[in-house]
């Protein structure tokens, strides 16, 4: 067991450590789960591993061989990451091309070659496409990580060549107790609001993300009781208008939970019922795609808080 991880991690960790020192280690591997629980972290564990020349008695890698002394300077020769380039959310055929030409080269530290490709989701068509060969005949010793948020966006010819590997997401009292261990004190609230998923709850606990987070919380309301209108508060939102709508869907999801009946965080009260929350919580997901559109995002945001208001 790796020491390092974080608890919601280790089941992954040990499933794969186990596959590898049985034998059974796929090629390929899937790493799956929501976003903000660490699977980067996981992936990098999984190559250095993989990479390792020294491993330690738990499976762990050394940390000071070669190979790991390279990965940490991020020089390490037989090492590859893919992530959509600057200004693209995808990965595109050139990019895999490289990739597949590149392991098919030998390893110059050892025979195994390592690549993370991050997110996986966001291969185009026709990069999966060309990636396929390459899992269905991987040139020895090479070994593919694809880390999906969104697993389900992967063509089926991809994912069923690959083993798979789960991260579900902790609960909160599993994830407070890690915050607390890493110095930092998060309220039960912001974790509520973050679904549980650690890396945003300790985003949402800085000062300024904080102050935002609350902020949204208290518009929201004031514009459903008809304290605010909701062209002042989209003039408020519309110079970071992503991060309010991501506040807005926080607090909305948080509300339908406590609406449904669940336990999830002391003196919750919805603003409106399970239906209106629901509605409005889908009406601002698709919003966050529009604010990408060439309009005035306080436009945008104006419609979606009348809708709120239900006026």
């Amino acid at each position: 067991m790796s020491t390092t991880l974080a608890p919601w991690l280790q089941p992954a960790w040990t499933q794969f450590e186990c596959a590898l020192r049985n034998g059974r280690l796929g090629h390929a591997v899937l790493l799956a789960g929501e976003q903000g629980l660490g699977k980067r972290t996981l992936a990098q564990a999984m190559a250095t591993r993989l990479l390792c020349q020294s491993p330690a008695a738990d499976g762990s890698a050394c940390g000071h061989c070669r190979s790991c002394v390279w990965l940490a300077a991020g020089t390490h020769p037989d090492f590859r990451q893919v992530q959509p380039e600057e200004d693209s959310d995808s990965i595109k055929i050139a990019q895999i091309r490289d990739l597949i030409a590149r392991v098919q080269l030998t390893g110059q530290a050892s025979a195994v070659r390592v690549a993370i490709v991050e997110p996986a989701n966001a291969m185009t068509n026709q990069a999966q496409n060309s990636l396929l060969k390459t899992l269905e005949e991987p040139p020895p010793g090479v070994h593919l990580i694809l880390v999906a948020d969104e697993p389900e966006h992967l063509l089926p010819t991809v994912r069923s060549r690959c083993q798979h590997y789960v991260v579900t997401v902790p609960s909160p009292q599993v994830v407070q107790a890690w915050l607390a261990a890493q110095g930092r004190s998060v309220l039960a609230l912001t974790v509520a609001l973050a679904a549980g998923h650690p890396g945003t709850a300790m985003a949402w606990s800085e000062p300024e993300a904080s102050k935002r987070l609350a902020a949204v919380g208290e518009d929201l309301v004031a514009v459903r009781k008809g304290r605010q209108s909701p062209l002042a508060v989209a003039g408020r939102w519309a110079a970071a208008a992503d991060d309010n709508v991501e506040a807005a869907i926080a607090w909305l999801r948080l509300w339908g939970w406590a609406s449904a009946g669940h336990d999830v965080a002391q003196g919750i009260t919805a603003p409106a019922d399970l239906d209106h929350l629901s509605r409005c919580q889908a009406e601002a997901m698709k919003l966050r795609g529009r604010l990408r559109a060439p309009l005035k995002p306080s436009w945008l945001l104006h419609e979606w808080l009348l809708s709120w208001q239900g006026k």
